[in-house]
């Protein structure tokens, strides 16, 4: 047996039928039956995402409209005509949802999926020249008073052919409003943003929903999910203080609606929130076609997250849903490190313990720290940030401190370092996101460690190179991609350095369980290299996960190493270039640049 979800807003732009496009989509790449309706009949817009039967292309829009479909309101005319025709209510609902005039059915795409998927789609209606009368004159109260029960079987018709009938309700208060927020759906999501109309429009809204849905149909109470959207990560101060007035307005509802609170806000709608992103204010595009869930910061993830949420049969029990395995002790907290996009909390760290590096991100970090000649001055930016970032989350976290962190290898290396001077005595756990799962896994630290019975991840071996007098080490640790030996050995003949190379077994990304493994062979490689180099400067270049060159970070301590020099990968040279010496904390082979 499906279920019948409504998407509300008490006002327009907030993103409401976009949400209900990305969260279709998603569900049909799940392999569920999906049926997408509009019912914001007098400003049909959903139609748009769900033109073409066709998926697009990435970037372009649907612009195949099929001519003559029928949709919500012809449906329902037909409907009420068949029963003014002396029709029983089972046949009549039978006979308009087994006609093809309605509805049709849509290809969606994925970006980690090989094959598209398919959900059925009913448009608001035919669109001609008769469209608005036909709304306007349809009596939704009559019908509803004269014909309760025909609601009753189309509710109970839709959850038998379909897993998930997901309903784009309109805004504001209304007759028609009534009929998609609270006589046909189990759930009602209420899709806002962070002020005061919003805010008021769909708590109020959300209360009387309830009430009115526990009049109609006691035995099946509405379940609310607020969904925030269109937040803005740039106005961190205002976020929060209006985040804080959601939080109190939605206990506020949740404890009159049902009686008792119904867990940490505050929590929820930090995990749980769409951001605003320009590129999705132009068109109409299904952001789940084109990012990846695993994408932080991405529309793709937030919607991903919600719909774990929305997956259960109340609010109630969101943080076990949400696919995270990070399940942080009350005074746990999280250091968020990314100089490559904004993006929000794990899910169940309380707000006050959670610290970003950077606070703010400029627009053009990632580029200026990816440059091709290396630019000290955004170097050093980054580095003082780095260390007053670990610096803040010590202060500010007494549990145990987990680290996510996208950045580029130099800096991943520098925030290793940063965290074994400043927090060796402190439980830390790294995580990884997993390009396979879609998630930030844990990875190595506080209560992992390498199975017993295991298989090994990397071979460590010396390679021919280098030319003579070789007085430096130079380590090159491969991830799934593999390091030119042209590169390699153009760098080691211009450090002056023994090639020592640790590749993986396999071109796959580590197993979640395999960082602990991968970790311990990471040091047992540096071991060897100490005792066969013991006085030699180490230079490295990388494409492992980013968890393991901040495990590198923590290894290459001052006391063994007077220099360790990270080098990144030029792409229109294909030369390694040197950029950070992370014991002696200086860019190297920099220009000062603004």
């Amino acid at each position: 047996m499906g279920e019948i979800i409504s998407f509300y807003s008490y006002k327009g732009g907030v993103g409401r039928s976009m949400a209900v496009a990305n969260v279709a989509t998603l569900l049909a790449h799940q392999g569920r039956r999906v049926l997408v309706v509009d019912f914001d009949l007098e400003a049909p817009g959903l139609h748009r995402y769900f033109l073409d039967p066709e998926p697009p292309r990435k970037g372009k829009p649907r612009q195949k409209p099929l001519s003559g479909q029928r949709g919500t309101i012809d449906a329902f005319v037909e409907l009420a005509s068949r029963l003014s025709g002396g029709e029983n209510v089972q046949d009549a609902v039978t006979s308009v949802l087994d006609s093809d005039r309605y509805g049709y059915s849509v290809r969606v795409r994925a970006p980690t999926a090989a094959v598209t998927a398919k959900l059925d789609f009913w448009s608001a209606g035919l669109f001609d020249n008769d469209y608005a009368k036909r709304v306007h004159d349809f009596p939704w109260v009559r019908f509803y008073e004269e014909r309760g029960e025909a609601f009753t079987q189309l509710a109970a018709e839709w959850k038998q052919r379909y897993d998930y009938v997901l309903l784009d309700s309109r805004t504001g208060i209304s007759d028609l409003g009534s009929v998609s927020t609270v006589i046909l759906p189990d759930k009602l999501v209420l899709a806002f943003t962070l002020n005061q109309q919003s805010l008021h429009g769909v708590t109020e809204f959300g209360r009387q929903a309830v009430e009115l849905k526990r009049g109609v149909d006691p035995a099946r109470p509405l379940a609310l999910f607020p969904l925030l959207s269109r937040v803005e990560e740039g106005e961190e101060r205002l976020r929060r203080s209006w985040t804080r007035d959601a939080v109190n307005r939605f206990e506020a509802l949740f404890e009159a609606a049902y009686g008792k609170r119904m867990g940490d806000f505050s929590a929820y709608l930090d995990a749980v929130r769409i951001p605003h992103r320009g590129y999705y204010a132009y068109g109409e595009s299904i952001a789940v076609e084109e990012e990846k869930a695993a994408t932080l910061g991405s529309l793709a993830e937030g919607y991903s997250r919600f719909l774990d949420c929305l997956q259960g049969d109340a609010l109630a029990g969101w943080q076990g849903r949400i696919r995270n395995t990070v399940r942080p002790e009350s005074d746990d907290g999280a250091l968020i490190v990314s100089f490559e996009h904004a993006f929000s909390p794990p899910v169940g760290f309380a707000s006050g313990l959670v610290v970003k590096v950077p606070p703010r991100l400029p627009p053009d970090r990632s580029m200026r720290l990816r440059a091709a000649t290396v630019n000290m001055l955004a170097w050093d930016e980054t580095l003082l940030e780095l260390e007053h970032g670990v610096k803040q989350a010590l202060n500010t976290i007494q549990g145990t401190l987990h680290v996510f962190a996208t950045l580029p290898y130099p800096a991943a290396a520098y925030l290793g370092r940063c965290l074994d001077s400043m927090a060796r005595a402190r439980p830390i756990q790294i995580h990884q996101l997993d390009p396979g799962l879609h998630r930030w896994v844990p990875f190595s630290g506080t209560g992992l460690e390498p199975r017993a019975a295991k298989k090994r991840c990397y071979q460590f071996s010396w390679k021919l190179g280098g030319g003579p007098d070789k007085q430096d080490v130079l380590l090159a640790i491969e991830g799934m991609t593999a390091i030119a030996d042209e590169s390699l050995r153009a760098l080691a003949f211009s450090t002056k350095a023994h090639i020592y190379q640790l590749r993986p077994l396999r071109r796959l990304p580590l197993l979640p369980e395999e960082g602990p493994q991968a970790v311990a062979e990471l040091r047992a490689a540096l071991l060897h290299l100490q005792e066969r180099h013991p006085a030699s400067s180490i230079h490295i270049v990388t494409t492992a996960p980013v968890a393991l060159v901040i495990e590198l970070g923590r290894m290459l301590t001052p006391t063994v190493y007077s220099s360790a020099i990270v080098h990144q990968f030029e792409p229109t040279t294909a030369r390694y270039l040197p950029v950070l010496d992370i014991i002696q904390r200086s860019v190297v082979g920099a220009r000062r640049a603004t």
